[in-house]
């Protein structure tokens, strides 16, 4: 028993393995002659162990509103060797960044290469997290509402240019933001 994943943009065996909560073993043996580097968009992937129910609880939990205006400049999935995990969208500096779901704030702090950041929890174990931003407009114990500013894009940390670095977490697993997006 299991379900079926259809692959989308950016989607990995690996990601999907922690995605699910199951081991890249057991999906490579669910799916005999998967080549995990080559998966193709659309293509199906059965998940072994893991209940239609759990899946849809979990998807049905996040609804999400697009967190800036601007264009993708860079999908979820692997980049230049490294797993990006995020969704990059490119924006001038100072475009509003909007919470893309209600939730409380739980840190408005610099991070490394994301520069600064914002992450809010939202219920079922749901975490969005808000990189590279020019300024915060909120404070961590806030609570926000879908679609409220909570900060601006910017270009801190490791940053290629202005945008905003946009994550979705489920249990703290990373998943493909394009997943709960309109």
């Amino acid at each position: 028993a299991g379900v079926l994943h259809r692959v989308e943009h950016g989607d990995t065996l690996w990601g999907s393995s922690q995605a699910y909560g199951v081991s890249l073993a057991a999906l490579r043996e669910a799916n005999p002659g998967l080549d995990p580097k080559r998966l193709a968009v659309c293509e199906t992937v059965l998940v072994p162990g893991v209940a239609r129910a759990n899946v849809s609880r979990q998807a049905s939990a996040i609804s999400l509103v697009w967190p800036t205006r601007g264009q993708i400049s860079s999908h979820y999935g692997w980049r230049n060797g490294r797993m990006h995990y995020g969704l990059d969208i490119a924006a001038p500096v100072g475009t509003a960044v909007v919470a893309a779901a209600p939730g409380r704030v739980v840190s408005t702090a610099w991070n490394g290469g994301y520069g600064h950041t914002v992450t809010l929890e939202h219920p079922g174990n749901v975490q969005t997290i808000y990189a590279h931003c020019s300024k915060y407009l909120v404070k961590p114990g806030a609570e926000v509402k879908r679609g409220q500013a909570i900060a601006r894009v910017g270009n801190t940390g490791n940053s290629t240019g202005p945008h905003l670095h946009f994550e979705v977490r489920i249990a703290g697993r990373p998943q493909n933001p394009i997943r709960f997006l309109p």
